[in-house]
Formats: C-alpha cells, structure tokens, sequence
C-alpha cells in the first residue's frame, strides 16, 4: 500500500536540492537506526521494537554470506550514518515486531555502482533470515547526479505478480569517477516485515547511507479499534485509518462466531461473554496484498440494583432513622451516589438519616457507577407516619372452669398487626395472640398494642375471669330385692347452685341432696349427676350403679352335640357357678359405690368389701322332653334322650327370698335313618345304580353342618358292586343272582349311624323275534310290521302313521322314508329294542300340453299340468310376448282359461314356468319352463 502524495512530493522537492541534511519523509513515527557497537550486535531497543544488525562480505551480488565472516562496513559515522566500504557488501536489519516503515537515503554512489534492498514479509511465510524478496513497496527516487547526469533506476518486470519489481539504482553511466549526489529507498507496508538487507555491488569509492524505521501503519492500512462498552450498551467496532475506495472491502470475525462485512460493525446489546479478540481483514484490489488487524474487546460488568428500598413508614414521634439500603451484585471499583430532599447527598451505599422528619419525606434516588462508567440507577420514596391509636379487644368473660377457651377479637388498623404484652408499660411485645388456661381459676389482665411499620400505639386491656371448679361426686347405697333395687344417693359435690339426676330407666329428680330411686331391671345402670354454679357453668359426673341380681344360674353343656341313646346332662358336663349374695342373718347385703371409683373389672362396686358367702337355694332342671329333676341339686343325675332334636334344657334356680332366676342351653341330639331303600329285580343288561337317602330324624330334627365326607358309607357284602364305600355304587352282575345287602351310614363327628338292608335279584333279559325286516313301498300304499316273544310292546315314531304304536303288529302307511323302532318288555321288565326301515318309491310323471283351445266346448279348454296326483304346484306363471304376466296360481288344479284381466287373448304363442313339489323320499321340486299355443 502507498504513502500518501504528499511525501512523495516532498521527496522529489528535496532531490532538486542541496542534501547535506537527510531528506526524512513526512510523518511522525520514524526512527533512525544506528549502532554504536561493533557488528554483530545483540538487539537494540528504539521504543516499543529493537534491532539487530549483522554486515557480511559478498562473493558476487545475490549470494549469501557465511555468519562467520567478518562485517564489511563500519559503524555509522556520529552514529547516524552506515559506509559500505569497496566490494560487495551488505547489512541485513532483524526486528523484534513488525515495522510498517524503512526510509533509506544514501549519497556518493559511483559509476557502476549499484545499491539495492531486499525485504522480508510475514504473510508469505517467507520468514527469517535469508527468505528475502525484492519488493518496492514505497518508491524509489534518484536525485540529480554531478555533473555525470542522473542515476538509472532499474526494475524487474519477470518477477510474479504478487511480488512487484523493486527499483535498483545504479550510478552514473559514461562519466568515469562522476558521483550521484544522493537517492532514496522508501519501503511502506501495511502487514509490516521483520527482516530487511541493504546490498552494495562494485562499490567503488563507498556509499554512505542513513537509516530510518517507522513502527505506525500508514494511512490507508487497517486500524482495528473497538469502543469497550459497558454491558447492555452498543459495541462499537472499526478500522480507524482507511477511507473505503473501490476495489476494497473488509470481513469481521470474532467471539461465538461472530462475523461482519461492514467497515464499522456493531453490536447491540453488549453481552459479557462478547468479550476477546476480534479481526478484520482489508482485502485490497489485486496486485494489492491483504492487511490484518485485531483489537481485544473488553465488555465492562454492569452494577445492577436488585433492590432499593427503605425503613419507612417511620414514626411521627418520636423520631426515628431512616434507613436506605440497596441490594445487587457488586462490581470492583464500584461508586455510589445518593440524592434526596433538602440537598441530600452521599456516596455510601446503604446511607442513614437520624432524627428523621417531615422536611426529610420525598423521593431518593441512588446511582451506582463503575470505574468504566457503566451504570444503573433507582428511586424509593421515603415518609413519616401518624402513630396509630389503640386497638379495641374483646372476649369473653368469665370462663368455666375447663371452658373452651375463645380467641380474642381486636379491631386493627388496616396493615397493621398486634403485639401481647403482660403489663400496662414496657415489656417485650409477642405476636402470638394471649390465651387463657382456664384449667386455672383466678383473674388474668391481657394487653395488646398495634404497629404498623415501626410505630406502635398505647395499649388496651381487658380482664378475663375463671370461675372455680366445681367438685363433683356422689355416692350410693343399693338394697336387692326380687323384682326391683332401691337405691339411695348422696351429692357430696361442692361449688355448685343446682343439681339435677338422670337415670336410664326414667323418672328423673333436680335439686336435691339425697335421692332414692326405683330400679326395675337388675343390671349396671349409668347415673349421671349434672351441677351448675351461679354462671350456669355444666359439670357432669357418671356412676356405674350395680343392681344385678345375686342369683346368676351358669351351667355348660359339654359336648352339646349327641347321639341319640347317649347321655348328656351328667357330673361330667355340668358347671354352676355360685353368685347368690346373702348375710348370715338372711337379709340381702347393701352393696355401697362411689361415682368416683371403678375397679378395673368393671363390676362398679365398691371392691373394699368381702364378698359374701354362699347359702342354699332351690334347683329345678328341666330336660324339653316331658322329663324333669326336682331332687335340688346343683348336678343332676345323667339324662337320655330316646328321639331326636334339638332340645333346650333349662335351670331353674330360687333363693331363700323367692327369688327366681333361670338359665337354658341347647342340646342337639343327632338320629339318623336311611330311607327309600327296598328290595329290587333287574335286568343284567345294564347296571342298576343303588342310591340310599339319609334322612335326620326329630321334630324338629338336628342336622349338623358337616360335609358330605364326613359321614362314610359301608356295603356288606361288597359283591357285584363298583365300590363298597360309596354311597351310590353300582350292581354290575350280569347273571341272574340274588344278593341281601346291608348298608351303614356314620356320622365321624360324633360316632352316629343308621343301617338298612336290600335284596337284589338279577335276572336276563328276553330278546325280540320276528322283527319285520327292510321293504319298499309305493307312495300312498301301507305295509304291515311285526315283532313277538315280548309282554309289552312300543313303536316310535308315533307320527300318525301307524294304525296302534302299542302293539306287536301295527299297520305303516308312510308317505316317506321311515325308520321304525319297536321296544319290548318281558315280565320282569327287561328292555329290548329293534328297527326296520320302510322305503317310499314316490316316483311321479307329470305332463305339459303344447296347446289348448278355449272355445268352451268343454274340450282341452284349460290350460294346466296332467298326470298329478300327490304332487303339487308351487308356482305357476304365463306370459305373453311382450313380457307380461298373464296368469298366475298356486295350485294346479287352477289352469289358465285364455284371459287376462277378464278380456279373451289373442291366438298365438305364450311362454310358462311351472314348479311342481313332489312328495315322498326324493322330496324335489321339478321346474318346467316352456311355450303353449292359444288355438280358438
């Protein structure tokens, strides 16, 4: 890429001149290299790069040098100027960053002397030392020559395009000894290069140069910048050196795949994972090469204000501080700045304002700043607030002792909220609400204030009472008697107005210290003893009366389930239990009880008493069977029962008094019998299952839920039969015998049974003779059958076509194929069976008429089928010519008479279709399809 004009201009203006003094491009970053050590040198700084220069000998003009070989030139002279001495000689420049600039400007070049530069470019891979091209990438001028003429610049027009002839120049031609005052070499380049070499060929009388580097890309190269915004704000990147001109254009790229053709590309909003190294690249015309830049881009954090908020509402009085606070990420570096009513400012982040005041209620706004001026603001309104006034609490008073505690009701201000306290000043107030434990008796004074933010208001009272607990009992004395229980209460309960009674059988009583009552039924009854105070405050007290019966007859039956003929009622089975309550003088006990001890039996009496002994009484056993045991004593003698049922025994049992209580249990007695059981005959020609029913016996009779297994059957003998131990087995002799069977049935359980005894008789069976055997028959004709030897005779089917089904001969008259069986049965009833089989030849030969003449003459007038006897006609249908029908029947003994709808048709040719159904075995409908001729 080029210098500008300008310099160009100012260059050929100095060659026009005097050059004493070295003729330095415009511009401001040029530095001029010198060295004041001996070569080789280590690298020398210049500001942001340094340099290192090496001068070799050359053994002709473009080769290379060994390292070793010793400098051919001198230091520069005042350490500005380089001398290449005679010879062929060069000095080759290594930096440590890209340079954009060398000027070099030499005077005193000699005829035939040439001096040229190579350069070396990083983007051609073409790097270190040695990998030079010659390139003229500036311009290459010569000044006027004394008094030879002027120099020659020479350029090499074979090198490849992307490398573009560098300018030699050589000295004066045709003048021996003339000198050129002075040239320039100017290499500009946008990418920047990091070696360079200065050749001199032929040097005759020396050339004396000067050196300069420029380490700022000239104007028209790519410049990227970038403004480094805050986050959320608009990224901004650029080339800050090149006007576009045609044949340019730029492509962008960068973090997250970011990419852009625009010269200046943005980004919006700034994101912090935006941040990193972007690139452009300046592609210029051809024969132009590309530049390269890149920028770091820095997306600076923003603070942000989660939250800005206050302590306000604060008190009117007494003052109080305000307080405003700020919440959110930090940011290093971060500022804050606050601002309100009456000039207030400050620049901590959470500020406070003692003695807060109406003159200090408004609106405060807060701004937060990074050191890169990234920023977030907010506002909150601060104010005072009137000090409520005290709240209104209500509740109910006073409380029964163990009452049902109701919360308290207070009126509050709308945002507002309570606070309990124990006394009228100071104290630390509770949110939780005060309840009363009314467990306890006593008056309890309640405070409660109100608050809404900080202010609090006075407090309101109130005082909740709990009246004493009323001390309820009551105690009893209970007198038995036969039929009722008298007894007497006394209320020992104390703190109490009135009192009322409430006994499950009735007949209450209210208000009365002592009370006797009536009970009618001798059982625990539930008493119940409510009291009230002044209040009318309820307390309910129950006691277990006990007014059982001291005669409690217990007995057991075991087992309760018997055979018939065995005993049950004995010593061995019978239990009494003794709980007749009696005193030795006679007279029944008065059981004493307190509503407030129950003894764990539940018995509800009072258990500090010895229980009284047991006196005599009067047993009475009654068996349900017309039996009865009067002899007094607690076990009978064994009992029998001689029938079955279920019989309930009952004990009667009678004290002293009279009294009389009694106690049943039932008693099952199990009688079993096998019935439907006779003697039988049968044939040998199949088995005869034996199927004996058991029947209980009883009115009502006892039937025990067993299963079916559990009473076995037993055959004696088990001869001829298919199981011996099976209820139904099966007698399968085939020859005659007679066998006497006894058959057992047992109930498991109990060990009950029943028997019964059967004769069978086998015997064979007579077989049928004579059986008619298979035949033929016409249709309509009848045939005689036949079978002897039996006593009793039947045939099936009995259709209708025989004349008797109960005989051994009847008459067949069927009208078609029939099977017949006849059964027989001799005396002792022995079945046997036999078929015969009567075919029915139904053949049938029915005739159509070709013409017929309804003339009237009483002679072929009708049209119809001949030759039908036990056939008959399904369909029967003419038409005419045309298709339609002019006649139609069902039967065949209606013909058709030559007219159609009462009018006589014309002579000529009509087509018919005739079904005939045939009876008898073949059963066929014959079709006949065909034309007849109406002849007149």
């Amino acid at each position: 890429m080029k210098r500008s004009l300008l310099r160009i201009f100012i260059l050929l203006l100095i060659a026009s001149g005097a050059h004493a003094q070295t003729p330095l491009p415009a511009g401001t970053g040029w530095v001029q290299i010198t060295n004041p050590t001996p070569f080789p040198s280590p690298f020398i700084a210049y500001g942001s790069t340094s340099v290192q220069v090496g001068g070799f000998p050359l053994a002709g003009v473009g080769t290379g040098s060994p390292a070793n070989v010793p400098a051919c030139s001198v230091p520069p002279a005042a350490n500005t100027q380089y001398v290449l001495g005679s010879g062929v000689c060069e000095l080759d420049f290594s930096f440590s960053k890209n340079v954009h600039g060398i000027f070099v400007h030499f005077d005193g070049l000699n005829t035939g002397e040439i001096i040229k530069t190579w350069v070396n470019f990083p983007q051609y891979s073409l790097t270190g030392p040695g990998n030079f091209t010659q390139f003229n990438t500036g311009f290459t001028s010569c000044f006027t020559c004394a008094p030879g003429g002027p120099c020659t610049l020479f350029t090499n027009p074979g090198l490849p395009p992307l490398v573009p002839p560098f300018g030699e120049i050589h000295g004066p031609t045709g003048v021996t000894g003339a000198a050129c005052n002075g040239g320039a070499f100017e290499i500009d380049e946008c990418t920047g290069l990091r070696t360079f070499r200065i050749q001199c060929n032929g040097a005759v009388g020396g050339i004396t140069f000067s050196i300069f580097m420029d380490t700022t890309k000239p104007k028209g190269c790519s410049n990227a910048v970038n403004n480094n915004p805050c986050e959320g704000d608009t990224l901004k990147l650029g080339d800050s050196l090149f006007v576009p001109a045609p044949g340019y254009s730029y492509y962008w790229y960068g973090p997250y795949g970011f990419t852009s053709t625009l010269q200046n590309p943005f980004k919006y909003p700034a994101l912090l994972t935006d941040s990193g190294l972007y690139t452009v690249v300046l592609h210029g015309p051809p024969g132009i090469l590309d530049d390269t830049d890149t920028t770091y881009v820095h997306i600076h954090p923003k603070p942000y204000l989660t939250t800005i908020s206050d302590n306000t509402p604060l008190c009117a009085s007494p003052k109080d501080t305000l307080k405003l606070m700020t919440t959110g990420p930090s940011v290093a570096g971060e500022t804050w700045m606050w601002t309100g009513p009456g000039f207030f400012t400050s620049t901590l982040q959470n500020p406070m304002i003692y003695g807060f005041s109406n003159s200090d209620t408004g609106l405060y706004t807060v701004t937060t700043l990074t050191p890169f001026g990234c920023h977030d603001s907010g506002t909150v309104y601060a104010y005072l607030q009137p000090s409520p006034l005290a709240p209104a609490i209500f509740g109910p008073s006073p409380y029964c002792y163990n009452g049902s505690f109701v919360p308290f009701t207070v009126t509050l201000d709308p945002g507002a909220s309570a606070l309990w306290y124990t006394t009228t000043m100071g104290g630390v107030g509770s949110t939780l609400a005060t309840t009363i434990n009314t467990d306890v008796a006593g008056s309890t004074k309640v405070f409660v204030s109100q608050i809404i933010g900080y202010c609090e208001s006075p407090r309101d009272s109130i005082t909740i009472v709990v009246l004493p607990r009323i001390d309820s009992n009551f105690t009893w004395k209970v007198l038995l008697g036969c039929d009722s229980d008298l007894v007497t209460f006394t209320n020992t309960s104390t703190n109490y107005l009135t009192s009322a009674w409430v006994f499950d059988e009735g007949n209450n009583s209210y208000d009365t210290f002592i009370t006797q009552h009536t009970f009618l039924t001798h059982r625990v009854h539930p008493v119940t003893l409510t009291l009230k105070n002044a209040y009318g405050c309820p307390v309910s007290v129950t006691g277990y009366v006990n007014t059982t019966h001291s005669i409690n007859p217990a007995f057991i039956l075991s087992p309760p389930n018997i055979c018939i003929g065995t005993s049950n009622v004995n010593n061995s089975t019978m239990v009494i239990d003794n709980t007749i309550i009696k005193q030795p003088d006679g007279y029944l006990a008065g059981l004493t009880g307190s509503a407030r001890v129950v003894d764990t039996l539940r018995n509800h009496t009072d258990t500090t008493q010895t229980p009284p002994t047991f006196l005599g009484a009067n047993y009475t056993w009654n068996f349900a069977d017309g039996f009865t045991d009067v002899t007094n004593t607690r076990k009978p003698a064994a009992h029998q029962y001689v029938a079955g049922g279920t019989y309930r025994v009952l004990l009667t049992v009678t004290d002293s008094l009279g009294c009389v209580d009694t106690l049943s249990h039932p008693v099952n007695v199990l009688q079993l019998s096998l019935q439907n059981f006779h003697d039988t005959t049968l044939c040998i020609s199949q088995p005869l299952p034996l199927a004996p029913k058991l029947v209980f016996l009883g009115n009502p009779p006892f039937v025990p839920e067993y299963a079916l297994s559990d009473y076995p059957y037993s055959w004696n003998p088990g001869t001829y039969l298919s199981d011996s131990n099976s209820q139904t087995p099966f007698y399968t002799y085939q020859y005659d015998a007679v066998t006497t069977y006894t058959i057992t049935v047992t109930n498991k359980e109990l060990g009950c049974y029943a028997s019964d005894t059967m004769r069978i008789h086998s015997v064979r069976g007579v077989k049928l003779a004579n059986v008619t055997t298979e035949n033929t028959i016409y249709y309509g004709n009848s045939i005689q059958l036949n079978s002897d030897s039996e006593v009793l005779y039947v045939w099936r089917p009995d259709n209708g076509t025989l004349n008797n089904a109960n005989i051994n001969n009847p008459v067949a008259t069927p009208l078609e194929t029939t099977t017949y069986t006849v059964f027989g049965y001799d005396r002792h009833g022995c079945l046997d069976s036999a078929y015969v089989i009567i075919h029915v030849d139904s053949t049938m030969n029915e005739s159509i008429p070709s013409a017929f003449t309804p003339n009237g003459d009483g002679l072929n007038d009708v049209f119809r089928p001949v030759g039908i006897k036990f056939q008959s006609t399904v369909d029967f249908r003419v038409y005419n010519r045309l298709g339609t029908q002019v006649f139609y029947s069902n039967s065949y003994k209606n013909g058709w008479d030559g007219t159609y709808q009462g009018q006589p048709q014309d002579l000529g040719t009509y087509f018919y279709v005739i079904i005939v159904a045939r009876p008898g075995g073949d059963g066929e409908n014959v079709i006949y399809k065909g034309t007849v001729t109406l002849i007149r």
